[in-house]
């Protein structure tokens, strides 16, 4: 399945209105980052961005090596400058896999193949541990036979009429057993509502790593499990399964029978590829310098209360060595410190004068309506890559105020 969004930005300058789109369409490919890892039967989310659209754009195709994974026909009948295309793929065989995307219109002019390039691991083994349900408390059901039995002692009574009676005994007894039932009943599959854009990952920690996926402010998922701290939550997360950490999510329903799982094993610490690091340590000058490359896209801005933006970054490599994975935040500002609303998302590997697109992230502001706020974006937080320059990773917005919405 593909779904297909308008893209609007929040300037409305003459070239955006413009319906004439010349030349071949772009994409970006914002998800998949280039190297993330996967394991086999884990969902991948792809997402990419067309820009130069227009409503003559007459077929998407995605595929993943030669395989046709997915295709939209005549997706952008609005006619947009813009729209992304989002996909899911169940990641199969193990290896190194090639996705790409690839854009054409009516008259046959098409996009250059974007491509991105992943790889897939085998499964893990689960440990013999995993699920423990909790016993049933039927405890008093089984002592109501102890009731027929009373009725049984006085079989002497063979007359008809006592029958009668027989059936308001039911009312005395019977009353408070089935109004005790229906709280066990209303657990109709309890639900986690997700308070800001949280990310969700295929076990029940930070360590399994990259995300899976991310979840907007407001979004629900069925709950299939908690860990045995009740710390990250097991949810249905479109076609498979994935853990969300509790502090991000409300729980709706519930879930005194909800299975308690350790997850899968912790996996593996990663292969020693990340030895390019002491390589950028040794040498005296030059090395990877991570930078915010250009204005991020927040849509919709400003921030409306308790309303999820949508935000893409763009981080740059303006040095002379290949960056390691790292990890950026996007926080919100009040009066100079932060008002505690942030979301955050990977990025992997970057050469030097490469721009990848870290997105879409999710942040949701809710606190100090009708006020000046601003948003800051810190590209590799954890200090992961030995830079040339430390002291440029950080962007800061102009002030905006937080409008009032539904609050």
């Amino acid at each position: 399945m593909v779904i297909f969004t308008a893209a609007c930005s929040v300037l409305n300058t003459p070239e955006q209105v413009a319906l004439v789109y010349e030349g071949a369409p772009r994409i970006e490919i914002a998800s998949p980052l280039a190297g993330s890892v996967y394991r086999a039967g884990t969902p991948v989310n792809i997402l990419a961005r067309i820009d130069n659209a227009g409503a003559d754009i007459a077929r998407v195709e995605i595929r993943v090596g030669d395989e046709l994974v997915a295709e939209g026909l005549s997706p952008n009948t609005a006619g947009a400058a813009a729209f992304t295309v989002t996909s899911s793929w169940v990641a199969g065989r193990s290896g190194l896999l090639t996705i790409s995307v690839l854009v054409s219109r009516a008259d046959g002019t098409a996009s250059d193949l974007k491509t991105v390039d992943i790889e897939v691991r085998s499964p893990l083994v689960p440990t013999p541990t995993a699920t423990v349900t909790l016993a049933p408390t039927n405890t008093p059901a089984e002592a109501a036979p102890a009731q027929p039995e009373q009725p049984a002692a006085t079989t002497a009574p063979e007359q008809p009429a006592p029958e009668q009676p027989a059936a308001q005994p039911a009312q005395p007894t019977t009353p408070p057993e089935p109004t005790a039932i229906p709280p066990s009943a209303t657990p109709d599959t309890p639900r986690v509502r997700v308070r800001q854009g949280a990310n969700v990952r295929s076990g029940p920690g930070t360590v399994f790593d990259p995300a899976i996926g991310s979840l907007p402010a407001g979004a629900e998922a069925d709950l299939l499990a908690q860990n045995p701290g009740a710390s990250w939550y097991k949810i249905r997360y479109y076609n498979s399964e994935a853990w969300i950490a509790a502090i991000t999510v409300d729980v709706l329903g519930n879930v005194a029978a909800l299975p308690v799982e350790a997850g899968p094993p912790t996996p593996l610490p990663p292969p020693p590829t990340a030895t390019p690091a002491p390589a950028a340590t040794q040498t005296p000058t030059g090395g990877a310098d991570l930078v915010v490359d250009g204005i991020p896209n927040i849509n919709p801005h400003p921030f409306t209360c308790n309303q999820a933006s949508e935000i893409y970054v763009n981080v740059r490599n303006n040095g002379t060595q290949a960056s390691n994975p790292g990890r950026l935040t996007v926080q919100d500002f009040y009066k100079g410190n932060p008002s505690g609303s942030n979301t955050s998302g990977n990025f992997g590997v970057i050469q030097p004068g490469q721009s990848v697109t870290v997105g879409p992230l999710y942040l949701t502001v809710s606190t100090n309506i009708n006020e000046a706020h601003t948003t800051r974006v810190i590209v590799d937080v954890e200090n992961q890559t030995p830079e040339s320059n430390e002291g440029n990773n950080q962007y800061n917005s102009v002030e905006y105020i937080l409008a009032q919405g539904g609050c």
